[in-house]
C-alpha cells in the first residue's frame, strides 16, 4: 500500500471539512526573516534566515484580513535520530486561526474530523494541573509555578536544564502525556511556561489542549493571548523570534488584530500514522525510496 496516497486523501478531506465549516485557505511564505534561538529551526546557508517550523504567527498575523483562516503545508524543524520514527525534518502541518471561534469550538471540529475517520472513537479529557495537583499536592490554579519548579528540581536533581520551563515539560511528558496509551485525550490545564502565546485561563493555567493518541500528540490548540501588554513581557523573557512577536504586539496595539482569537495545529503525517496505524511517520513522509 502507498501511504503517500493515503496521507493526500485525509488532505483533501480536510480541506473539503474546513471549507464548509466556513474557513478560507490561504498561503504564507516557508523561508522566514529571523532564524530564531530558542527553537532550533534549519538556517539557510550564509544567511539570517531560516525555513518555517510552524505557520503560527503569521497566520494570526493575518486575522487582520480574514476572520478565519487555514494552512495545510511543508514545515521544517531539526530533529534526533532517536525520535526519528515520530517525527521528519520536513512535515506538513495544518494550522488554523479565527476570531470566530473559542478553544472550545476548535476541540469539537478536532473530534468531528477524527470521528469522521473513526466513528467509534471515544474522547477522554485530563487536566494537566489536576494531576499535578493529585501527584505533587500543588495547585497552579492558586500556587506559583516556582513551587513546582523547586519541586521538581528536588525529584530530577541529576538533570540541568537550561531553563526552569523544561522541568515541568519534562514532568508532564514522562509523567502524564503516557496516560493517553490506548486511548484519545484531550490534555488541558497547561501551566502558563508551556505556551507564552496561550492567554492565562486562572492563576497559572493556560487556555490550552493537546491532543494524544496512544502516546502520540496530534494536535494542540489554544485561545490566544490577545493583551499586548500581557504578550509582550510573557514573551520578552525568552529569545524566541523578537521580529514576528513584535509584529503580532503592534497589531492588537493598533486595533488591526481581534481582541480574542483561537488556533490549533495538527500533524498530519502523525495523524495519519494514527488513522492507518502505522509506526513510523516516514511512512507518509516520502512517495518512494527514489525520492
Amino acid at each position: 500500500m502507498n501511504y503517500f496516497t493515503k496521507k493526500i486523501e485525509v488532505i483533501h478531506k480536510l480541506k473539503a471539512f474546513l471549507d464548509s465549516k466556513g474557513f478560507y485557505e490561504v498561503l504564507t511564505p516557508i523561508i522566514r526573516k529571523d532564524a530564531g534561538s530558542l527553537i532550533p529551526r534549519i538556517k539557510l546557508e550564509k544567511s539570517s534566515q531560516a525555513l518555517r517550523d510552524s505557520h503560527e504567527l503569521q497566520l494570526r498575523y493575518l486575522l487582520s484580513e480574514y476572520k478565519s483562516i487555514y494552512e495545510i503545508g511543508s514545515c521544517f524543524r531539526s530533529e534526533s535520530e532517536d525520535s526519528a520514527a515520530t517525527n521528519a525534518q520536513e512535515f506538513l502541518l495544518m494550522e488554523l486561526f479565527s476570531s470566530r471561534h473559542n478553544l472550545k469550538d476548535l476541540k469539537e471540529l478536532t473530534k468531528q474530523f477524527i470521528s469522521y475517520y473513526m466513528p467509534d472513537a471515544i474522547f477522554f479529557e485530563i487536566s494537566i494541573a489536576e494531576q499535578i495537583k493529585l501527584n505533587l499536592g500543588i495547585d497552579l490554579f492558586v500556587d506559583s509555578e516556582d513551587i513546582l519548579v523547586r519541586k521538581l528540581k528536588e525529584i530530577y536533581e541529576d538533570y540541568n536544564f537550561d531553563y526552569d520551563y523544561e522541568y515541568i515539560l519534562h514532568y508532564i511528558e514522562t509523567e502524564i502525556e503516557p496516560l493517553s496509551k490506548g486511548k484519545i485525550v484531550f490534555f488541558t490545564d497547561y501551566p502558563e511556561c508551556t505556551t507564552s502565546y496561550a492567554k492565562i485561563d486562572k492563576g497559572h493555567v493556560i487556555s490550552r489542549f493537546e491532543l494524544f493518541a496512544d502516546g502520540l500528540e496530534l494536535a494542540n490548540g489554544f485561545d490566544d493571548e490577545c493583551d499586548p501588554d500581557l504578550f509582550f513581557s510573557r514573551n520578552s523573557e525568552l529569545p524566541i523570534f523578537p521580529k514576528e512577536e513584535n509584529a503580532i504586539i503592534e497589531g492588537l496595539l493598533s486595533g488591526d488584530l481581534p481582541s480574542h482569537s483561537s488556533g490549533v495545529g495538527i500533524g498530519i503525517e502523525r495523524l495519519c500514522m494514527y488513522l492507518f496505524d502505522r509506526k513510523n511517520i516516514s511512512d507518509f513522509s516520502f512517495i518512494s525510496d527514489c525520492f
